[in-house]
């Protein structure tokens, strides 16, 4: 767990030395530095795979979600490389998790961040890259039945990986650009904490399986509409 910390800040430190290097290397050629900054909405899906292991067996996890986000792209000066940021939210279509839930589709909260890459290919088309940690957090209630009565669970998540993404953007007209790409994501750190709650009152747990066999990837095709700032 501290080499993915040590290893996301230095990746962070990267980030800002790049960040101030494209902006040193434009001060040479305009009197004011320019900004290109892309914004833009993203829609898509993202299919999920994850494994972890409990106290007695391997549990895999697939679900199929819907995709809704935003994204950044900022250049200094014209250079080839930049800052990214996404943001965005999941809601689960379908998942391979207990028939029982009463609520099968929980909110995932996904940021990434980190390095951007842009070619252009001529005036109104050009590629962005993109590669950085991500973080994603969710919540998931269920209720199961025992021969004492209900319990309610509550579980919440928090899992830690790198992000690869890669866009093609073509300019509409103006400063709108439609984008078709996606994004892939290997987590390998996971973090859960597990309340019960039942007639006979409440327990909270607190588990660490990032370093106990937790391994999850992301695949997010997507679809984006950007303006250039």
């Amino acid at each position: 767990m501290k080499k993915a910390i040590i290893t996301v800040l230095a990746m962070l430190f990267a980030c800002s030395i790049v960040f101030a290097a494209t902006i040193d290397s434009g001060s040479y050629y305009y009197n004011e530095p320019q900004f290109d900054d892309f914004l833009g909405f993203n829609v898509g899906a993202s299919f999920v795979y994850e494994t972890y292991e409990t106290e007695d067996e391997m549990l895999v996890d697939k679900a199929l979600q819907f995709y809704t986000g935003f994204s950044e792209f900022a250049f200094f000066n014209d250079a080839a490389f930049g800052v990214y940021i996404d943001a965005g939210i999941l809601l689960n279509i379908n998942d391979n998790y207990n028939p029982e839930k009463v609520n099968k589709s929980p909110a995932y909260a996904d940021v990434t961040l980190g390095l951007a890459y842009r070619m252009k290919t001529d005036s109104r088309t050009s590629f962005l890259l993109s590669f950085g940690p991500e973080f994603t957090y969710f919540t998931d209630k269920f209720k199961y039945l025992t021969s004492e009565g209900v319990v309610q669970v509550e579980k919440t998540y928090m899992t830690m990986g790198l992000t690869l993404g890669a866009e093609a953007t073509y300019r509409l007209g103006g400063d709108w650009y439609v984008s078709l790409g996606g994004k892939g994501s290997v987590m390998f750190l996971k973090w859960m904490t597990k309340e019960e709650i039942s007639s006979h009152g409440s327990s909270e747990h607190t588990y660490d399986d990032g370093t106990d066999g937790y391994f999850g990837y992301r695949i997010v095709p997507k679809v984006a509409l950007y303006y250039k700032f």
